[in-house]
């Protein structure tokens, strides 16, 4: 699994050029996102989620989350229900990840076979501003070891996974969070997988079942 990693920060001229320079050749990349340092790659790109799986020593049937720039790549993709469109500044401004149906085939590897992946459009700026080189949506999961507590130092970022990954972009150290709220709105009534930084009380919307 040994490969030459490049190593950028964050403030670097060329980052977003790289970064999906990168990713159009099928690599895997570390970056920053709203909650913590994320694992990704094009969730078209089998191959590439693959060998995440290899870096994470992921267990296969996990499902990956997945970001998107805006609504209009959220809809290619995913089947949308009005509580989510008529509830959408909560989506975007919030760490809120949502499961959703599939509209458009991807790799079954994503969903675990199910069709239903969850979803999120990140606040991060690093992130919104990527989407502005790249159109596909990106795998996000957590740059850590499966079972092992997440990482927030750059520092430990390029310890564990030098090496085993294409490009580190490194922000610095990121503030500890809670994670994103999980929300799975294809089950009858709503339910919350995983509270977050958004409270449950917050979520009252996606969580009603009034659709």
């Amino acid at each position: 699994m040994h490969k030459k990693t490049k190593i950028i920060t964050i403030n670097h001229n060329n980052v977003f050029l790289n970064t999906a320079e990168v990713l159009n050749k099928g690599g895997v990349i570390i970056y920053p996102t709203e909650t913590l340092y994320g694992i990704g790659a094009y969730a078209t790109d089998t191959n590439a989620i693959n060998e995440i799986f290899k870096v994470k020593g992921r267990a296969r049937g996990k499902p990956f989350i997945l970001l998107v720039k805006d609504f209009v790549m959220l809809e290619k993709y995913f089947i949308v229900p009005d509580v989510v469109l008529n509830n959408s500044d909560k989506f975007i401004k919030d760490p809120v990840t949502i499961i959703f149906d599939q509209k458009t085939e991807l790799p079954e590897e994503l969903s675990a076979g199910t069709n239903k992946i969850g979803v999120r459009i990140s606040t991060n700026q690093f992130v919104k501003e990527l989407f502005s080189f790249i159109d596909i949506p990106l795998v996000s999961t957590s740059a850590n070891i499966s079972g092992e507590k997440n990482t927030y130092s750059s520092k430990q970022i390029i310890e564990l996974f030098d090496n085993k990954v294409d490009l580190i972009i490194d922000s610095g150290n990121l503030p500890h969070s809670k994670g994103s709220s999980i929300i799975d709105i294809t089950s009858t009534p709503p339910r919350l997988l995983r509270e977050g930084e958004i409270k449950k009380e917050n979520l009252k919307e996606f969580l009603s079942g009034d659709y």
